[in-house]
């Protein structure tokens, strides 16, 4: 035990003579715990960690492409969906998501700006969301005439839904 506070001391003298050579070594164990730490939460988050839904293995993501234009994911178009969705044997089931930029006004309140996502009702079943409160639309209530909202509050792993009535 005395030999090593015999070198601690010594290491402690050593680093005190050299501040220079002190900082930089400081600032690099510094540096390569910040990447690391960085890097394991993108693994985390990417790799190791499961998607919060039900069966995210069986998820498929579908887009256009525009070949005339050279664009690809664009978004699908309404009519395409639709026509996909009635038409398609190799999926169970098919969902559609619009994110944009929407208002929300109560009364007496200010306006106020606020990230919205158009869906359409099967996005729910598929990603196996359930309600804490109320419930989701269903596929009959699916019509841009006569709008529902719904309020999601995103926990960890978690989505919880809220229905409200038609505005």
């Amino acid at each position: 035990m005395d030999l090593l506070v015999q070198d601690l001391r010594y290491a402690v003298r050593a680093l005190l003579r050299s501040p220079a050579f002190t900082l930089a070594a400081i600032l690099a164990i510094a540096l390569g715990v910040g990447a690391n730490t960085a890097m394991f939460s993108v693994v985390n988050t990417v790799l190791l960690r499961e998607l919060p839904y039900r069966d995210p293995a069986r998820l498929a993501l579908l887009w256009e492409h525009n070949l005339s234009a050279t664009q690809i994911h664009n978004s699908v178009s309404p009519a395409n969906f639709l026509a996909w969705r009635d038409g398609t044997h190799s999926f169970e089931a098919m969902a559609a998501w619009v994110d944009g930029p929407g208002t929300l006004t109560g009364a007496g309140e200010d306006p106020m700006s606020l990230q919205v996502r158009h869906v359409s009702a099967e996005i729910f079943p598929i990603l196996g969301v359930k309600t804490e409160l109320g419930r989701v639309f269903t596929r009959a209530e699916d019509d841009p005439s006569a709008p529902r909202v719904i309020q999601t509050e995103r926990g960890v792993g978690y989505v919880f839904a809220l229905a409200v009535e038609p505005l």
